[in-house]
């Protein structure tokens, strides 16, 4: 056998659900006896669970996951699809590098000896690294022969990754040495669900709920001790997920336990911890190392670390929230708490690499706030301003006023809005978020705003009056209600009253407010109704006029001894009504039956001949300008004048 190289650090790397236990829910406990024998049912359609991978069209959500590198650092998938890494020995706050992903955003990431390969969104890989070691996986993009990757897994010197039919492809590097290491097997025949890469040997889930094993003891090439290719449950205890260390391999089966199993023959027996158990999160460092393991019991709250030899002699118990996710190394293990820290600590004093002491790190996303860049003021009093402001995380922002005396906060908690309390001065406002379990906190954003006064709106109404003698003006209201509104009609200093139209303006000037608004009054004559419809100049002897009460004109108000029928365009005051025994001839009655009281007058044809009527002028006007109601009105259907 050859010799071993000196230990590195280079797990495993799972996906998991932030606060989401890895195992399928707790059943009652059993231990499924283990056959090595070739399966004999045929392979079925495959229901591949994929780390995040989206599929076309669809927007992934990225779950955070860490995993240790191989010079005892921590990487991170952080939840904007970052990778965040801390290198071994240089942990601070916040991380040493930080990559995004070409294209899309990480969801995965597995780390071999020189090479870091992280999973994209959209089932691409990208690698980074040494350029040394691995001739056949190239840094950048690495695409699969068909399909798309929805897992990838590393080890001592392979990374493989899943394809999303099934189908596992592998890659291997050289380990200390120019010299590449033989490419590495991928299994030959199988359909898998999940794969894990240990230290010479690479076992997956298939979909029949076996696992399959490649590689050997000493190597994944011929000449080792070859490890058992299938490994069969027990009828009903099928295999759902694996974890692959350095001399042991870690089957979780559908019945809620995870158990061990070594590699070879011969291997030691790994007590106390190779008892079936059931458990949140189990890993192994997949590097050449006495065998640890670390897990997360199922209260979520300690974790469990030991190997060969020994009991939980390197507990950790959480300073915040649950552990959902367990990494190991050479050096020690990694945590990863459901509010979005990482807990570390390593195995004893006397492990290698005694500075090897990570602080509490914070794998949560970082995010900012922007505030539009058109929104600078002024603040307008007593009106609520939306807040153009967002945050990175998609959260909503938190406002307070430092100043609750010049401007107070209004709307609800997704769309806050601030309202000036005063006309003058500054409002001056914070903009925050606290962050969550997948957002560290934004930092605090001062916003100074001038204030001025508010905007009142003048409502217009009224614009379309009846001539009656008195002045006119249009009906004018505000918002808020109650404001005085200054009125003025180009051209004239007073408010009109003849028939026409008159441009004004409107406006509001207070402390607190201002305003403006425009528009046109019209001023019409009123509506008379002549009869007949056909007058003859030499055969009609009277001409009947009806003036129609309404809101405007009040018709029992007009005086018949000062009311006159003139011809529009014709000469002199016009006809005076006719009399009959000394008094005019005019009648009050609701003669279009409206509810309203209408006047009759009756005028002699003569007359209005004397005064100008004819064929070619048969428009007539009647006006009251010395009565009691002031009164101008016309027939909008002239009658027909024949000689």
């Amino acid at each position: 056998m050859r010799p071993r190289p000196a230990p590195r650090w280079s797990p495993l790397c799972l996906l998991l659900a932030l606060g989401a236990a890895c195992a399928p829910d707790p059943v009652a406990p059993s231990a499924p006896a283990l056959s090595r024998a070739a399966p004999t049912r045929a392979v079925a359609p495959l229901a591949v669970p994929q780390a995040g991978v989206a599929a076309p069209g669809e927007v992934p959500t990225v779950r955070p996951h860490i995993a240790v590198s191989g010079d005892q650092g921590l990487c991170a998938v952080r939840p904007d699809g970052v990778l965040a890494c801390w290198p071994g020995g240089q942990w601070m706050q916040p991380p040493r590098h930080e990559q995004a992903a070409v294209r899309g955003r990480f969801v995965q990431v597995a780390e071999a000896y020189s090479r870091t390969c992280a999973l994209r969104d959209d089932g691409l890989l990208e690698c980074f690294g040494s350029e040394r070691f691995w001739p056949d996986l190239p840094l950048g993009q690495v695409g699969p022969r068909v399909g798309r990757f929805v897992q990838v897994a590393g080890g001592n010197r392979a990374i493989c990754a899943l394809r999303d039919d099934g189908i596992v492809e592998c890659w291997g590097g050289a380990y200390l040495t120019e010299e590449p290491f033989p490419r590495v097997r991928a299994p030959l025949t199988g359909r898998f669900t999940k794969v894990s890469v240990g230290t010479d040997f690479a076992c997956g889930v298939r979909d029949d709920g076996a696992l399959e094993c490649w590689g050997d003891r000493n190597g994944w090439t011929s000449g080792g001790t070859p490890v058992p290719e299938l490994i069969q449950p027990a009828p009903g205890g099928e295999f759902d997920d694996v974890r692959v260390g350095d001399l042991y391999l870690y089957a979780h089966g559908r019945d809620g336990q995870w158990m061990v199993m070594s590699c070879c023959e011969g291997t030691p027996a790994l007590s106390p911890f190779g008892q079936p158990g059931q458990f949140v999160d189990l890993d192994a460092p997949g590097v050449y190392v006495n065998e640890r393991i670390a897990r997360i019991p199922s209260a979520r709250t300690t974790v469990e670390a030991g190997g060969r030899g020994g009991g939980n002699i390197w507990p950790l118990a959480t300073t915040g929230g649950l552990f959902v996710q367990v990494t190991t190394g050479t050096a020690g293990y990694c945590v990863l708490r459901d509010d979005g820290f990482v807990q570390c600590r390593k195995n004893s004093p006397n492990t290698i690499n005694d500075e090897w002491h990570p602080p509490l790190l914070d794998a949560r996303a970082p995010q900012t706030i922007t505030v539009a860049s058109t929104f600078t003021g002024p603040l307008p009093y007593g009106t609520e301003t939306p807040l153009p402001a967002t945050t990175r995380s998609g959260l909503p922002v938190e406002v307070t006023s430092l100043t609750p005396t010049t401007c107070t906060i209004g709307g609800t908690k997704d769309v806050p809005t601030v309202v000036g309390a005063m006309a003058t001065g500054t409002c001056r406002l914070t903009l925050a978020h606290p962050g969550n379990a997948r957002w560290q906190p934004a930092p605090a954003l001062a916003l100074d705003l001038p204030l001025t006064r508010g905007t009142a709106t003048i409502l217009r109404g009224g614009e379309g009056q009846v001539h009656d003698g008195t002045a006119k003006r249009p009906t004018l209201a505000t918002q808020p209600a109650g404001l005085p509104v200054q009125l003025a009609f180009l051209g004239r200093t007073e408010p009109p009253s003849a028939p026409g139209s008159y441009f004004y303006l409107a406006r509001v000037e207070t402390p607190l407010w201002t305003g403006a608004a425009s528009g046109l009054l019209t001023i019409e004559m009123a509506r008379i109704d002549v009869q007949p419809a056909r007058i003859s100049l030499a055969t009609s002897p009277t001409v009947t006029v009806y003036v129609h009460g309404s809101a405007i004109v009040d018709a029992a108000r007009i005086d018949p001894a000062t009311v006159r029928l003139r011809v529009d365009g014709g000469t002199g005051p016009g006809a005076a009504v006719a009399l009959r025994n000394g008094a005019p001839m005019s009648t009050l009655a609701d003669v279009d039956r409206d509810g309203r009281t209408d006047r009759m007058l009756v005028f002699r044809t003569a007359d209005l001949v004397a005064a100008g009527l004819t064929t070619a002028r048969p428009a007539l006007v009647l006006e009251d300008r010395a009565g009691a109601l002031r009164l101008l009105a016309t027939d909008p259907s002239p009658p027909q004048i024949v000689p």
